[in-house]
């Protein structure tokens, strides 16, 4: 690919990703920085009042999914997560602008055929632990989203046991078929939001994707006291 095509493709997808980016073009579309002068001209017509209706659409979409059932949102996969940060003043689509201008955003691809990365739901997962601002939002936010995630990626997992996706996640194992991910929580996590009662002052809560569908839950209640190792 030329670099001018390469070019011109990064100014379109920071139009549509980067929110920033778009609020600049709107004001200084004639210099501002980011567009290299020879191809100034190919931005001119655009209606900035459609360019923002479709950077809307995509967060939509990213936030809700569709409602055919061909994808879940980061609704369906955080809803605690979200509730969290917008009672901290964060609302849904500021999160899902700033996400989508994130590093973490660009590591996650699609579909296949566009290159091999994280899922979104990892790639959320990544830029809510690299945001001090969200994770300052709430006391629990870096365990509900541990949580939340680890439900997510066993979900995606169980449909798909051959992932096209990829994952960085610690302690994701496969064995005989079956993907399955441990984490352990102090007991007022686990009482407030897993709504468990707990014999120990920690618990280790075991995530699992089969072909037959998803396991979560304290590992004592799903394996008898039994290591996780046999599976």
């Amino acid at each position: 690919m030329s670099t001018e095509i390469e070019h011109v493709r990064d100014v379109l997808g920071s139009l549509i990703w980067d929110h920033e980016f778009r609020a600049r073009f709107k004001d200084q579309r004639e210099k501002m920085a980011g567009i290299q002068d020879a191809y100034r001209h190919l931005f001119a017509p655009i209606d900035f009042e459609e360019l923002s209706g479709a950077a809307y659409s995509c967060a939509k979409y990213i936030l809700s999914g569709n409602h055919d059932g061909g994808r879940a949102g980061l609704q369906h996969n955080y809803p605690q997560t979200l509730a969290q940060l917008e009672k901290a003043g964060h609302s849904k689509l500021e999160v899902v602008y700033t996400f989508m201008k994130s590093n973490a955003f660009k590591q996650h691809r699609e579909v296949p055929f566009t290159g091999t990365g994280l899922c979104v739901e990892e790639a959320f997962y990544t830029f809510v632990l690299e945001s001090s601002a969200l994770l300052s939002a709430h006391a629990d936010i870096h365990l509900l989203i541990h949580h939340e995630f680890a439900i997510a990626l066993t979900n995606a997992l169980s449909l798909s046991p051959r992932p096209d996706f990829t994952t960085n996640t610690q302690g994701l194992t496969h064995n005989k078929g079956v993907w399955y991910l441990r984490r352990t929580y102090p007991r007022a996590f686990v009482e407030t939001w897993l709504e468990y009662e707990p014999q120990e002052d920690e618990t280790r809560w075991v995530y699992a994707a089969m072909p037959q569908g998803t396991l979560c839950g304290p590992e004592d209640e799903i394996f008898g006291g039994h290591s996780t190792a046999h599976i």
